[in-house]
């Protein structure tokens, strides 16, 4: 939805709901609305897409027998958190120079890129099986569609 469209819904909402009563998910959905019409920042979907994707690495490095000593030097098991910051962090710095998973744009295609890169190294260098990413635009397609209407 460009930023045109996403304004005129934003009024539109606005209108229809002055002076009638509103559910916390409304008030939650209008507020998502205003956030990503203010910040090009990703949006919370992707974020937990990508936090998922963590998790995913993550559990793959684990069942593949990995622990973080072994690629990392540290004798622990892999979590999101390590995956956010000894794998894909490198990348992103790498690749877009940004610090910040916060820095990443929603629609920029850098998520994409970053776990497409990630998860071809990690396949060619240890085996690891690759899983598509974890966010799917189509369901925020529909779920914006259905607060939209």
């Amino acid at each position: 939805m460009n930023e045109e469209k996403l304004k005129e819904k934003i009024i539109a909402i606005l209108l229809e709901y002055q002076g009638k009563s509103y559910t916390n998910k409304t008030v939650e959905q209008f507020v998502e609305l205003v956030y990503q019409a203010m910040h090009k920042q990703r949006t919370s979907a992707q974020n937990r897409a990508l936090h998922k994707d963590f998790d995913l690495i993550a559990e793959k490095m684990n069942d593949a027998g990995y622990d973080v000593r072994k690629t990392i030097k540290v004798s622990i098991p892999f979590t999101t958190q390590i995956v956010k910051d000894y794998i894909w962090r490198p990348f992103q710095k790498k690749m877009f120079s940004k610090e910040s998973t916060t820095e990443l744009e929603r629609n920029s295609g850098e998520i994409q890129q970053i776990h497409e890169v990630v998860m071809r190294e990690l396949g060619e260098r240890l085996g690891i099986e690759y899983h598509d990413f974890p966010y799917s635009p189509e369901k925020r397609k529909e779920f914006e569609d259905s607060i939209l209407r």
